[in-house]
C-alpha cells in the first residue's frame, strides 16, 4: 500500500510538473530575426493560451539590442486588434508568409548577433520576453541562434522538440503555451524557412477545444457604409453547440445610433437594453441553427474613411461577456482627401497613414499598360494603385473616386487593394508636370511631391547604347543633374533603339528604395514608345543590327519611321575619329558596309538618317570584326559528369567526366605572355601552383576575385607577387558578387594563334558536391576577337589596361557599362557574348527564348527570374515549344519551380550526387534548320545576377555544340526521372505535341478517390505523377504503352494528407498535361 501511494504521488507530481508551467496569459510564441537576404520577413508571433479572446488595444511589442539599455516600440496595437482564444496574432515585415495581422513596410531590424523582444500589456506591464545570441537580459538562459529564414518557436509542452513542433510532428497543433521563464528551455530552434511556422489571426486555433463565453459567430450587413450616414446595420449571431443567452454590440468611439430592434428565432423571447454606445440582448436562446439579429437603426459615423471593428461579445447563462473570436468590420467611405496627404512620411520614411483605409479622387494616367500597377493623380499629387482588377477596369483619362488601404513597397506609396467607388468622367487629359532630373532625384527631402505623378523632362540624354531592354534601369541626365529611367518589360519601347541625341521624356514617377528613410531610388517609367520624344530627322524605329562580319569589314542595318539618307560614323573611340559616310539613298530600310577595318578589332559606331527636317542618330555601340585566319576559331566543351553519348551526332561525342583540373593547368602552363583571372572562388592547389609558376616565368598575371571568398590561396597568389583586387576595390563596395569564372590567356600579345578564353559555370574549387564535383560545364574558346572582348571586360573591373589597377576607374557590379562588342563569328559559328551588369543579360535571354521553334531544355542552379519563366511559358502555349528542365532544388526561395510545374513544363530536380551547378539553356537542339543554340556561363537566372553581380554569358549558335549539351542534359534529365526521348540527326514533327490532354478530374475536391479522364490522339508510353505544391512526388503510376482514345484512370490518395496536389500526365511523344486537385479528408 505504501508503494502504491508513493507511486500515485510520484505520478501526480509529474503531471503537475508538466502542466503547471502552461501560461495563462499572452506569450510571444515565435520569433524570426535572421531573414532571407533582401526579404522583409522578420516577425514576432503572439499566442493566446487562455479560453477567452483578448483585446490588444494598447499592448506593445518592443525591441532592444543585445547590450542596449533602452527599449524601442516596434508596434502598438489598436482597438481593431483582437487575438482569439487559443489563437495567434502576427506582427512582421511585409514579405512575411502568411500575411501579418500588423505589417511593417520597413524591416523590423532585429539584430542578427543578438537582441531582445518583449510584450507589454496596455498598463505597460511586461508579459513576456525573448532574447537570443549575445543578448544580456533574457528570461533565464539566453537562446542561441537560428539559420537564415528559420525561427525560435515556443514549445507546446516541456517535452516538445523541434521535430515534434514541425509540420506533421506530435505537438504541431497543441499550441505554444509552455512558459517556465527560461528562454533556452521554453523554445525550440528551426533552422530553415521550410520548418519555421508563423501563424496569423486567420490560422486555426490550437489546440482545437470548444469555447464557451465568446463563442459563436457574428456577421454584419451591410459591411460598407458611406459617411456620415445614416445607415441601418444588422448584426446576425449564431451559436453552434453552445447555448448563448447574452450578446452585446459596442460601436466604435464617435459612432451613434437612433434605436435598436431584434428578430430571429434565437431572440424570440429576448429583451434588450439600449446604452449610449452599445446594446445588450438578454434572455436569448441561441443554439444550433437558430440565429438572432440585432439591428441598429440610424447609425451615423464620422467622415473619416477606414475599416472599423465593431466589438461583439457573447456569454452563456452563468458566464461573462467575452469578445467573439472574429469581430465584424464595417468599412466607412468618407470624404476624399488630397493625394498629397498620402506622402506625409514619418522619420523612417513611412507614410503617417500607413495601413489605413483612405478615399481619394483623381485621373488615371497609367492603367494596365505596364501590368497591375496603375497610377492616378489629383491637383496635389499622384499615387500608385496596385490592384489588377483596378488596372484592368480603368483607362487612362478616367476621373475616379477610389477607396483603398495605404501601403508602401520599397519606398513607393501604394493603395493595395484599390476599388473604384464612382467614375465621374472619361477621356480627361492630364498635362504632365514639367520637372528636371534634379527635382526627381532630390524630392525625397521635400515630401515626394512628384512620386506617382505623370511628369515630362526636356532635353535628356541616356547612359546606354543599343536598344531599350525590359526591366532595366538607365541613368538619364539634363543640365541640372541625373536620375533613373526604368523600362518595364511590357513597355512598347523594349527593343527599339536608344536615342543617341537629347530627347524629351514623359513618364510616371516611381520609387525603389528598400532602406529607411526611403529618400532615394526615384525613377521615371515611360508608358509607351511615344513617351520618348525625339526631335529632327526620321525617327529610328528598329536596329541597329550587325548583318555581316568579315575580317576587314562590317555590315550594319536599321530602319526609320520616314525615308532619309543613311548616316554612319565609326572609330576606335567614342569620338568616331576614323570616318563618316552619308548615303544619299532616301529609304526607311537602311544598310551600310564599313570596309578597310582591322581583324579582331572593336569599333565604335553610330548610325542614323537625315532629311530636310534634320537628322537622328543612334547612341554609340561597339562591333567587332572577325579574327584573322591564324586564330584557330575552335570551341571545346567540357562536362564534369556523365553524358549520354547515344544522342551524339556522328563524331560529336561530348567530353563527359572530364579532367577539369588537368585542362585548366595545361591551359595556364601554356601561357606565354599574359594571364588574366576573374574567379569567384579558388582552392585547388594545382591551379594555384600553375598561376604562381606562370608569374615566376615572366607571364603578366592579373587576378580578380570575389570579396567574400578570400581563401588562403588568394593570399598565396598575392604573396607570390601577383597583383590582386576584389569587387570592393576603389569605391565599388561589393554590393553584389564577382561571380565570373573566366581565364584569358595571351590576349596581350599580337599573336592571334595563342589567344584562349576559358569560361563557364564551374567554380575553381574541389569541395564536396561543388566545383569539380558538381554537375557543370566549361568552354575553351580559341579566338582573338573573343579574347580581346573578355579583356575589355576585365579592364573595366581592373580600372586600366596595364598591370596596375586604377581604383578611380574600376567598375564592378551595378557601376559597369555596356562597353564591349556582343556579336562575333568564331570558326564559322555565330557567337554572342554578354556581361552583367550593363548588358541587360536577362533581356538577351528572353530574346533567345523567343527564337525557339521546337524545344527549350535547361539545367539550372537557381531560377527566380519571373520574366524568363514567362518567356518560356509563352513559347510553350503560343508555339507548342517543348520545355524541359532540371533544377538543383525546387525549394529555393522565390523559385519558379511551382509556377512552371503548374503550366505544364516537364521539370525535375537533380538526383545527385553533387549539386547541379550549371546555368545553361539549349534551344532547338534536335532541329538543324532551326538555329540550334546554347546559352551558358556564370549567370544564375536571378535578379542579383542581372542587376548587381559580375557575370558573363556566351551564346553559341551551332548544331554540334548544341548536340553536345543535349548529351549532358539528357543524362541529368533521365537520372532525375525524366522519360522523354530525344531524336537527333533527323527532323521531328514541327509544332507542339497536341495529342495528349486531361479532359476532367471528378469529383474535385474528393476524399480520397477520384477519376482522371484523358484523351490520346495516338498511342504513347504514359506515366502519371502526383506531386505536392513543393514539387515533391508523392505517387507515380506507370501506365506503359497506352492506345489512342479516351481513357479513365482511378486515383486513390488514401495515404496522403488533405491539401492541394498536381496531377501530371506525361507521354514520351506527346508532351504532358497538368491538373490541380484538392484532397479533403
Amino acid at each position: 500500500m505504501k508503494k502504491t501511494i508513493g507511486l500515485f504521488l510520484l505520478l501526480l507530481m509529474a503531471a503537475t510538473r508538466l502542466t503547471a508551467q502552461q501560461a495563462e496569459y499572452l506569450v510571444i510564441s515565435e520569433v524570426r530575426y535572421y531573414e532571407t537576404s533582401g526579404i522583409n520577413e522578420e516577425f514576432v508571433e503572439l499566442y493566446n493560451p487562455t479560453n477567452a479572446a483578448i483585446e490588444l488595444s494598447g499592448h506593445k511589442i518592443q525591441y532592444k539590442s543585445s547590450t542596449g539599455v533602452n527599449w524601442t516600440d516596434k508596434t502598438t496595437f489598436t482597438a481593431n486588434d483582437v487575438i482569439q482564444a487559443k489563437g495567434f496574432y502576427l506582427y512582421g515585415g511585409s514579405a512575411t508568409v502568411p500575411v501579418p495581422d500588423v505589417s511593417s513596410a520597413a524591416t523590423l531590424g532585429l539584430g542578427n548577433s543578438g537582441g531582445h523582444v518583449r510584450l507589454l500589456n496596455s498598463s505597460l506591464v511586461e508579459l513576456d520576453r525573448v532574447a537570443w545570441g549575445a543578448a544580456d537580459s533574457p528570461e533565464g538562459t539566453v537562446l542561441g541562434s537560428h539559420e537564415r529564414g528559420g525561427s525560435f518557436e515556443r514549445k507546446a509542452f516541456e517535452t516538445s522538440t523541434a521535430a515534434s513542433m514541425e509540420a506533421g510532428g506530435a505537438d504541431e497543433t497543441e499550441g505554444n503555451g509552455w512558459d517556465s521563464d527560461d528562454n533556452s528551455s521554453d523554445f525550440v530552434i528551426h533552422n530553415s524557412l521550410a520548418t519555421a511556422n508563423p501563424q496569423n489571426g486567420s490560422s486555426p486555433i490550437e489546440p482545437d477545444v470548444p469555447l464557451v463565453d465568446g463563442s459563436g459567430t457574428v456577421s454584419v450587413s451591410p459591411s460598407s457604409i458611406t459617411a456620415p450616414g445614416p445607415a441601418n446595420l444588422a448584426f446576425t449571431f449564431t451559436a453552434g453547440d453552445t447555448l448563448l443567452t447574452t450578446v452585446q454590440i459596442e460601436l466604435p468611439a464617435g459612432w451613434n445610433y437612433q434605436s435598436a430592434m431584434i428578430s430571429g428565432a434565437g431572440f424570440s423571447q429576448a429583451n434588450f437594453i439600449e446604452n449610449p454606445n452599445d446594446v445588450v440582448v438578454n434572455a436569448a436562446a441561441l443554439q444550433g441553427a437558430d440565429t438572432g439579429i440585432l439591428t441598429l437603426v440610424g447609425v451615423t459615423v464620422p467622415t473619416t474613411s477606414g475599416n472599423f471593428t465593431v466589438h461583439a461579445r457573447t456569454a452563456t447563462a452563468d458566464g461573462t461577456l467575452a469578445v467573439i473570436q472574429v469581430q465584424p468590420v464595417v468599412q466607412v467611405i468618407g470624404d476624399p482627401i488630397d493625394i498629397s496627404e498620402l506622402h506625409n512620411n514619418n522619420g523612417d520614411g513611412l507614410p503617417v497613414l500607413l495601413g489605413q483605409v483612405v478615399v481619394v479622387r483623381g485621373v488615371v494616367t497609367l492603367a494596365n499598360e505596364l501590368g497591375i500597377a496603375a497610377y492616378m493623380e489629383d491637383a496635389t499629387g499622384g499615387i500608385v494603385v496596385y490592384d489588377a482588377t483596378f488596372a484592368d477596369g480603368v483607362s487612362i483619362g478616367d476621373d475616379v473616386t477610389v477607396i483603398g488601404t495605404l501601403t508602401q513597397f520599397n519606398g513607393l506609396a501604394e493603395l493595395t487593394p484599390g476599388t473604384v467607388i464612382e467614375t465621374h468622367a472619361t477621356g480627361v487629359e492630364v498635362e504632365p508636370t514639367a520637372v528636371t532630373c534634379l527635382q526627381i532625384s532630390n524630392q525625397g527631402a521635400s515630401g515626394e511631391p512628384y512620386e506617382g505623378r505623370l511628369v515630362q523632362l526636356y532635353g535628356v540624354t541616356v547612359a546606354g547604347t543599343g536598344t531599350w531592354a525590359g526591366n532595366t534601369n538607365y541613368v538619364i541626365s539634363d543640365g541640372t543633374g541625373s536620375t533613373e529611367l526604368r523600362i518595364d518589360s511590357d513597355c512598347t519601347l523594349v527593343g527599339l533603339p536608344i536615342p543617341g541625341d537629347p530627347f524629351d521624356l514623359i513618364g510616371n514617377v516611381s520609387q525603389y528604395d528598400f532602406s529607411a528613410p526611403h529618400t532615394s531610388g526615384f525613377q521615371v517609367l515611360p508608358r509607351f514608345a511615344s513617351d520618348v520624344i525625339q526631335s529632327g530627322g526620321p525617327g529610328i524605329s528598329g536596329g541597329p543590327w550587325e548583318s555581316g562580319h568579315t575580317q576587314s569589314g562590317l555590315s550594319i542595318s536599321w530602319t526609320t519611321t520616314l525615308p532619309g539618307a543613311s548616316i554612319v560614323t565609326w572609330g576606335l573611340t567614342e569620338a568616331h575619329e576614323i570616318d563618316s559616310l552619308v548615303y544619299e539613298n532616301s529609304t526607311t530600310q537602311h544598310s551600310v558596309d564599313i570596309a578597310d577595318l582591322d581583324p579582331a578589332t572593336a569599333y565604335h559606331v553610330r548610325v542614323g538618317a537625315v532629311d530636310v527636317s534634320g537628322s537622328s542618330m543612334t547612341s554609340d555601340f561597339l562591333v567587332s570584326t572577325v579574327s584573322p585566319s591564324s586564330s584557330p576559331g575552335t570551341m571545346e566543351v567540357f562536362f564534369t559528369k556523365d553524358v549520354e553519348s547515344e544522342y551524339a551526332l556522328p563524331g560529336n561525342e561530348a567530353n563527359g567526366n572530364h579532367d577539369m583540373i588537368g585542362e585548366i593547368v595545361n591551359l595556364i602552363d601554356g601561357a606565354e605572355t599574359s594571364l588574366d583571372c576573374a574567379l569567384y572562388s579558388l582552392n585547388i592547389n594545382a591551379v594555384l601552383d600553375a598561376i604562381v609558376d606562370a608569374h615566376d616565368r615572366g607571364v603578366a598575371v592579373r587576378f580578380i576575385y570575389d570579396s567574400d571568398h578570400d581563401q588562403g590561396e588568394v593570399a598565396q597568389i598575392a604573396n607570390a607577387g601577383v597583383t590582386v583586387i576584389d569587387n570592393s576595390f576603389g569605391s565599388n563596395g561589393a554590393q553584389g558578387i564577382q561571380h565570373n569564372k573566366f581565364l584569358i590567356v595571351d590576349a596581350a600579345d599580337e599573336d592571334p594563334s595563342n589567344d584562349r578564353v576559358w569560361m563557364g559555370g564551374m567554380n575553381f574549387i574541389d569541395t564536396p558536391s561543388n566545383g569539380i564535383y558538381a554537375k557543370d560545364n566549361a568552354i575553351l574558346i580559341a579566338d582573338q576577337a573573343i579574347a580581346r572582348t573578355y579583356t575589355l571586360e576585365f579592364n573595366e573591373m581592373w580600372g586600366s589596361d596595364t598591370m596596375t589597377p586604377n581604383a578611380a576607374n574600376s567598375r564592378f557590379g551595378e557601376f559597369k557599362t555596356n562597353n564591349t562588342p556582343h556579336h562575333f563569328v568564331v570558326g564559322g559559328r555565330q557567337v554572342e557574348v554578354w556581361f552583367s551588369q550593363g548588358d541587360f543579360v536577362s533581356q538577351q535571354m528572353r530574346n533567345l527564348i523567343a527564337t525557339a521553334d521546337h524545344s527549350l531544355y535547361f539545367n539550372i542552379l537557381s531560377f527566380t527570374l519571373n520574366d524568363v519563366n514567362y518567356a518560356m511559358r509563352d513559347r510553350f502555349e503560343d508555339a507548342g515549344v517543348a520545355v524541359r528542365g532540371n533544377f538543383d532544388d525546387q525549394g529555393d526561395q522565390f523559385s519558379e519551380w511551382t509556377d512552371m510545374l503548374a503550366w505544364g513544363a516537364d521539370i525535375h530536380t537533380d538526383a545527385g550526387p553533387g549539386i547541379l551547378h550549371s546555368k545553361y539553356l539549349i534551344v532547338d537542339a534536335e532541329h538543324a534548320d532551326s538555329d540550334p543554340a546554347v546559352w551558358t556561363g556564370s549567370f544564375n537566372w536571378s535578379s542579383a545576377a542581372d542587376n548587381i553581380n559580375d557575370e558573363n554569358v556566351v551564346v553559341v549558335h551551332d548544331e554540334l555544340i548544341a548536340n553536345q549539351y543535349l548529351q549532358e542534359f539528357a543524362n541529368v534529365y533521365h537520372d532525375a526521372g525524366g522519360t522523354a526521348d530525344f531524336v537527333v540527326g533527323i527532323e521531328e514533327r514541327p509544332g507542339r505535341p497536341v495529342g495528349l490532354s486531361i479532359t476532367d478530374v471528378y469529383p474535385n475536391p474528393f476524399n480520397p478517390r477520384t477519376t482522371l479522364d484523358f484523351q490520346l490522339e495516338r498511342s504513347d508510353m504514359l506515366s502519371v505523377e502526383i506531386c505536392n505544391l513543393l514539387g515533391q512526388r508523392v505517387s507515380q503510376i506507370d501506365l506503359g504503352l497506352t492506345p489512342a482514345g479516351t481513357h479513365q484512370l482511378p486515383l486513390d490518395l488514401s495515404a496522403q494528407a488533405s491539401g492541394m496536389y498536381l496531377v501530371r500526365l506525361s507521354g514520351e511523344r506527346q508532351g504532358s498535361a497538368v491538373r490541380k486537385v484538392m484532397l479533403v479528408k
